[in-house]
């Protein structure tokens, strides 16, 4: 499912495209027609990737679902790209003044596996889940803490009650909607990081740009509409 809303005031206009992450053909041609019509001159793009690089369509697609072909089309009309996110490292800073790092660590694996292949040979799931904590690894350089993916399926199991299936759509343990796990709770408390984060940006670029394209997770869409909405008053 996906929304798009507009907000104006004056010369001043923001498409906000809320996304459900997919790379269903009608939602790729939706999002592509609420590019082509809008014609902005900055984008603003989640998840760090405004920093990614893709050689096609059809790559940006496969690796990045929605936000990697935005990242495409961006590059390819030679439109301004910027993230609405904070990095990486100032989110988990955040997380660690109400949280363990045990959480943290199991929450960014989870968000960086979201789109981990399911259907073909453990062996790959496995070395995508391990480039996942790399990744993680990176950003994060705790020193003296496991790293391992073995350490991340035994803190999965004591935080989530049970074994972690390598298989399994585990997005239920960290959508920011639900009540399944204390992940949620911290989910939702990392939303409201970026959000504010967000709107900061949003108002800061309006200086310099009359026609901001946003793209973010439906939810926060449905969350910050209100403010959006006072904002462009």
């Amino acid at each position: 499912m996906h929304f798009c809303k507009d907000f104006v005031k004056g010369k001043k206009h923001l498409r906000f495209f809320g996304s459900e992450h997919s790379l269903d053909d009608v939602h790729i041609n939706f999002l592509r027609e609420k590019l082509k019509e809008f014609k902005p001159d900055l984008i603003l793009i989640e998840g760090g990737y405004e920093k990614a690089n893709f050689d096609s369509e059809k790559e940006a697609l496969e690796k990045g679902l929605e936000m990697g072909f935005v990242n495409f089309y961006a590059k390819k009309n030679k439109i301004l790209l910027e993230g609405n996110d904070p990095n990486y490292s100032k989110t988990i800073s955040f997380l660690e003044s109400f949280y363990d790092k045990r959480h943290i660590f199991l929450l960014f694996v989870l968000l960086f596996s979201l789109f981990k292949p399911r259907n073909c040979e453990e062996k790959k799931i496995i070395t995508y889940m391990e480039d996942a904590i790399n990744n993680f690894k990176s950003i994060s350089n705790w020193e003296n803490f496991d790293y391992s993916f073995d350490n991340f399926k035994l803190i999965f199991s004591e935080i989530l009650k049970e074994k972690f299936e390598i298989k399994e759509d585990h997005t239920k343990w960290i959508n920011p909607e639900l009540e399944m796990s204390i992940l949620n709770i911290i989910s939702r408390k990392e939303d409201l990081y970026r959000d504010s984060y967000m709107i900061n940006k949003i108002m800061e670029e309006f200086k310099e740009h009359d026609r901001i394209f946003v793209i973010k997770g439906t939810h926060h869409l449905i969350t910050m509409e209100k403010v959006l909405g006072e904002l462009f008053r």
